[in-house]
């Protein structure tokens, strides 16, 4: 058991943002000291190459050892660093990690898309606990992919999908100029529609078709 109060922090390595929450955890609950973002683009170039690009990786570095100055100031006595979808599939996500790691001076978790949705889930019921028995679809829409979670009551497991859809992949994949043609307005609904197939297999199994 966890001697209270204690300050803990968490880093979010996302595809598009890089977020670090510090926060002090007692027996009544959390008091906030610091929620930090950086849009750094982290994923950006991986739709035309499936690498990690060195502008995007140098913007990532920075915002960590942003984040390594805050911590040393409020010295959490638990830290976790997850990565998602980027770290995920890129090739040259290892080159990435090591180098990010020795500036947080922790290890990086790259966690699978059914665990960012459980996570995403439990941030969630933690600032609704009036409706933990009650039924809800979450949906986390993010840089590389984008979590469904249906959620019944604390009793019922929960049904998770993730796929490889997100905004910075999607933009970069299928628009080619700043101001999108209907062609690829067309295609890029197309390819949702297909994508969330087994999402709507899904709601209509739950009975969800009306949300």
């Amino acid at each position: 058991m966890a001697n209270f109060p204690l300050t803990v922090a968490g880093i979010d390595i996302g595809s598009n943002s890089f977020r670090m929450l510090i926060a002090r955890i007692s027996e009544t609950g959390m008091e906030l000291f610091v929620k930090e973002i950086e849009t750094v683009g982290l994923g950006r170039g991986l739709a035309r190459g499936n690498r990690l690009g060195r502008e995007s990786m140098d913007r990532g570095l920075k915002a960590l050892a942003l984040f390594r100055q805050i911590l040393d100031r409020y010295t959490p006595g638990a830290c976790r660093a997850c990565g998602t979808q980027a770290l995920r599939t890129a090739d040259n996500s290892s080159e990435f990690l090591k180098k990010a790691e020795q500036i947080l001076g922790i290890e990086i978790d790259v966690i699978s898309g059914e665990d960012e949705a459980r996570l995403s889930l439990f941030g969630v019921l933690s600032s609704m606990s009036d409706r933990e028995d009650q039924p809800m679809l979450l949906v986390d829409v993010g840089g590389g992919s984008t979590e469904f979670i249906y959620y019944q009551n604390r009793k019922e497991k929960s049904v998770i999908r993730s796929l490889p859809i997100g905004a910075v992949g999607l933009t970069e994949f299928f628009f080619h100029q700043p101001l999108p043609a209907f062609t690829e307005v067309d295609s890029l609904t197309r390819h949702i529609r297909e994508t969330l197939a087994p999402v709507s297999r899904m709601l209509r199994r739950y009975h969800l078709t009306d949300l």
